[in-house]
């Protein structure tokens, strides 16, 4: 059973856009998200243009972005939103097994990915970690990285054992005090090492230092048959 509790963040309502053009899935996350006592729906949308007229009235804390859309994409809108706003926190729902579009929405700064067929408790996992300045990473997504044989250079940055561990952690979706409970260090001492990791590995973002950690096989990242 899904334990609500693990999601709530701060006492605030998480608020949260919608952006998909498929109108009945569409309605599903919204009566999911209306349904949630931590969560609040902001607005809904059908296509990425009609979310950036919106956003000129509205931020959310998290958006749940489909990819796929008429009148303008995902990908698109991605890029166009995190121009105005760098500091938007975007969730793309994907099919997509195209890591060149992994890649570009990456670098555009997106936060997360999703399958289209997420279960409620890693959508609402995704939506918390990411409402927190996290990232998260479904399992499809990093295995088609991790079927990638290109590599994208970490300039043989040294990465010591202890932030190869971490590093794991991280990629695997586990947030910052649930590394520090598995490592037994601070929460503080976790967010340290993020930041020079990502500095190490000369990436833009934690989500594209994932990128280039995976890619790299520089840790062994688990997942799930």
């Amino acid at each position: 059973m899904l334990n609500e509790m693990t999601y709530k963040t701060m006492n605030r309502k998480i608020k949260i856009a919608v952006v998909e053009d498929q109108p009945l899935f569409r309605k599903g996350i919204v009566s999911i998200i209306n349904a949630h006592d931590d969560m609040e729906l902001v607005f809904e949308c059908s296509n990425g243009l009609e979310f950036l007229i919106e956003l000129k009235n509205h931020i959310p804390d998290v958006v749940l972005m489909d990819v796929i859309m008429p009148v303008m994409d995902g990908k698109e809108a991605i890029s166009n939103a995190l121009i105005l706003h760098p500091h938007l926190r975007i969730i793309a729902l994907t099919l997509l097994s195209d890591k060149s579009d992994y890649h570009q929405m990456i670098c555009s700064g997106v936060k997360g990915f999703l399958n289209k067929d997420v279960n409620l408790d890693e959508l609402f996992k995704a939506i918390n970690e990411v409402s927190k300045g996290g990232v998260y990473f479904c399992q499809n997504v990093l295995r088609d990285l991790m079927s990638n044989d290109d590599t994208a250079q970490t300039d043989n940055a040294e990465i010591s054992e202890r932030e190869k561990s971490i590093l794991q952690y991280i990629c695997q979706g586990d947030t910052n005090s649930q590394i520090a409970e598995r490592l037994s260090i601070s929460i503080k001492s976790v967010e340290r090492c993020r930041a020079i990791l990502v500095k190490k590995t000369d990436s833009r973002n934690t989500a594209h230092m994932i990128t280039k950690i995976v890619l790299n096989k520089v840790v062994k990242i688990e997942l799930a048959d």
